[in-house]
């Protein structure tokens, strides 16, 4: 396989990952409308923490090595997934945090 082939074939891996944790996900924003699948959503938090976990373990404790088999895009595109993800399951909480607090205050009010 040629360097060139082995680069893209990385960033195609790379961008797939994300977006299998991406599309796990994506039940989670009708979670108010009805019944989400747990068991897919676990797997993507699972898939997501892990990610993560094994980037930041490489980054950390082997610095040197991961420069050798990484490359700047590849980090960039893994740290964008890892912003995105955060920011989704961060907005994601606070939304239902929000609707908790509105669905509390609304019933106290009815009382």
């Amino acid at each position: 396989m040629t360097p060139v082939k082995s680069k893209i074939n990385s960033y195609v891996f790379e961008i797939g990952k994300w977006a299998l944790v991406i599309w796990l996900l994506l039940p989670i924003r009708t979670a108010m409308q009805g019944t989400i699948e747990f068991a897919r959503v676990g797997l993507g938090v699972i898939l997501f923490v892990i990610f993560i976990g094994k980037l930041l373990y490489d980054v950390t404790y082997f610095p040197r090595q991961h420069q050798r088999e990484t490359t700047p895009g590849k980090d960039l595109i893994s740290m964008i997934g890892i912003v995105s993800g955060i920011a989704l399951l961060v907005l994601l909480l606070v939304f239902f945090v929000a609707m908790y607090a509105i669905n509390y205050m609304s019933n106290t009010n009815m009382r």
